[in-house]
């Protein structure tokens, strides 16, 4: 046989070639009905599997923690409702704007969630008429005599995601612990028969929330209704603007009572707002007058009262005459006021000024409150001197005043304000 014969000719490797190519062909066979019997079976035995529904949370909502007064009389306290939350729209709609639900602003799923709000449980069988809701017991927030607690309570604004929020006042101040966690649950959002409904996501637990602490006040809610009944009729009486009442003790320095008539919610006007204190302002010169040991019998010449000082008339509310320094106290003379200053000093009457509290922050667990402001002495004349021993030319705000009084009787002791006995089981 010759030696340059080609291998491909060779008669057992082409019989090895044939074989392999029917075997290759022969499993490409059986792969293909294989898969052709798989998917007669799926199609036969199996549902076709559906994307996977959208997944919406809802937030529940969680009892807010009362407000109370010292002796544990609830200020701001919760009432039982029915919350709504409302998918989709079709004619029963009409109903829920009948009882007052809005719709709800732009989210993750705003096209479908139209209306959110609450009905009390009295109104609670109208809900029946009204199709692809979703009820659950909720809360709102009642302030009780609200006109007497409103600028100390605040505002709270309810919310759609199941989580009330304060806006002004102690509700604000207070909010992380009042508020609490709310509670949670999920749902699927799947159409059936051209509605939308909300299903429970099975296996996922649902989220309990926490309510919220209570808080309580060193507030007298007897001593604080009294207080604002008159300031009203005081202030009725007079045709005022505003009026305005702190009661206090001096020797814990503890709130009973503080009002405004008439009220703005969430504010204290007097504190948020300075303003000249007048004649109330004028114990801290004869403060400083008895610690400089001053005769409160010598006597001053006051005349028809009038006193003019640069160009500006200072005046008595009725002629006076000679009268002792201690009469000028008791009588508020502002010419022996003025008088007493100018002998004392610019620089000794501010330091008093200053260690009776004024022109500082008070402390006081309230949220936005203005120190005043008290010029520096080295830019006092004789007439600026003269005003702010008299309680003008100078800011203060409404705490500042009583704490000062307060310091007196309680022995010269500036306590600061104190609003909040305890919050939750903590003092």
């Amino acid at each position: 046989m010759p030696s340059s014969m080609s291998d491909s000719g060779h008669p057992y490797l082409k019989r090895g070639t044939d074989f392999r190519t029917r075997f290759v062909f022969l499993m490409g066979i059986l792969v293909g009905l294989g898969l052709l019997v798989r998917l007669v079976w799926i199609g036969v035995h199996e549902p076709p599997r559906l994307p996977r529904p959208p997944t919406v949370a809802i937030r529940f909502h969680v009892q807010r923690g009362e407000i109370l007064d010292r002796h544990g009389v609830p200020l701001a306290a919760n009432r039982g409702v029915i919350h709504v939350y409302r998918w989709r729209m079709d004619p029963s709609q009409r109903i829920l704007r009948s009882l007052g639900f809005r719709p709800l602003p732009g989210g993750k799923h705003a096209r479908e969630l139209r209306y959110w709000g609450y009905v009390s449980p009295e109104q609670g069988h109208l809900l029946r008429q009204v199709k692809g809701i979703r009820r659950r017991p909720g809360f709102v927030r009642d302030v009780i005599r609200e006109r007497a607690y409103a600028p100390l309570i605040g505002v709270v604004r309810p919310m759609e995601n199941g989580q009330d929020s304060g806006i002004s006042g102690l509700e604000y101040l207070l909010d992380t612990y009042l508020r609490g966690i709310p509670g949670q649950e999920e749902f699927f959002l799947r159409t059936r028969g051209g509605s939308w409904e909300l299903v429970p996501v099975r296996g996922r637990a649902t989220r309990p929330g926490r309510p919220g602490q209570p808080v309580q006040l060193t507030i007298d809610a007897a001593l604080q209704s009294y207080a604002y009944d008159r300031v009203q009729t005081y202030v009725d009486s007079l045709q005022a603007n505003a009026g305005a009442a702190v009661v206090l003790n001096p020797q814990t320095g503890e709130i009973l009572a503080w009002v405004e008539a008439p009220p703005r919610p969430g504010t204290y006007r007097f504190l948020t707002g300075p303003f000249e204190p007048g004649s109330v302002f004028k114990l801290g010169v004869y403060l400083l007058a008895h610690r400089k040991g001053l005769d409160f019998q010598q006597t001053f010449q006051t005349g028809r009262g009038i006193w003019r000082i640069q160009r500006h008339t200072f005046r008595d509310h009725k002629p006076l005459g000679r009268i002792t320094l201690w009469e000028g106290f008791t009588l508020s003379s502002n010419i022996v006021t003025a008088r007493v200053a100018f002998r004392l000093g610019a620089g000794n009457l501010y330091r008093i000024i200053r260690e009776l509290g004024f022109g500082a922050p008070t402390g006081v667990a309230y949220p936005a409150e203005n120190p005043g402001r008290v010029p520096r002495p080295s830019t006092w004349d004789s007439l600026r001197t003269a005003s702010i021993a008299i309680g003008q030319g100078l800011l203060v705000n409404m705490l500042q005043i009583p704490m000062a009084y307060a310091a007196i009787a309680s022995d010269g002791w500036l306590r600061p304000p104190r609003l909040i006995l305890a919050i939750g089981d903590h003092p």
